[in-house]
């Protein structure tokens, strides 16, 4: 099965300049129904990042208490070549990716970022391997898609 075929795009953080500092999240994601989070953190010209990272919910507004997800923490979680993961600094201003198992996981996941400068970025989660599959585009987060 193609998981993408299914998958649920959610913008967290559409394209800004951020200024020094933490940053305010537009969505949280609501993972009800999903199996596996992917995270895309898009970094264009970078002053640095001081903290990126993943939480976790029971409550949308994360009024109830949240958690860092764990191993998702730049830095100090592990990359896929079991390499230290790195922050988006002047030098690596790129795609960052975190990949989640949700199985376990509270249903609500947000990302939190502190900036050391001025930073182009954007934010985007999929959520893939659907309980349930649709065909309506509003359900999936998109506005068009096309198969080729």
């Amino acid at each position: 099965m193609n998981h993408a075929a299914t998958a649920k795009y959610v913008r967290i953080l559409d394209p800004v300049s951020l200024g020094a500092g933490a940053v305010t999240m537009d969505n949280n994601i609501d993972t009800a129904g999903y199996s596996y989070l992917t995270v895309l953190y898009s970094v264009g010209v970078s002053g640095g990042v001081s903290a990126l990272k993943l939480q976790e919910s029971d409550t949308s507004d994360f009024s109830a208490g949240n958690a860092d997800v764990t191993g998702t923490t730049f830095g100090t979680a592990l990359d896929i070549d079991g390499g230290t993961s790195t922050l988006p600094s002047a030098s690596n201003d790129e795609i960052h990716v975190v990949n989640v198992d949700l199985r376990g996981k509270k249903r609500y996941v947000r990302p939190v970022a502190t900036n050391v400068g001025t930073t182009l970025t954007s934010i985007v989660g999929i959520l893939t391997k659907a309980e349930e599959a649709t065909n309506v585009l509003a359900d999936r987060g998109a506005v068009t898609m096309v198969d080729a």
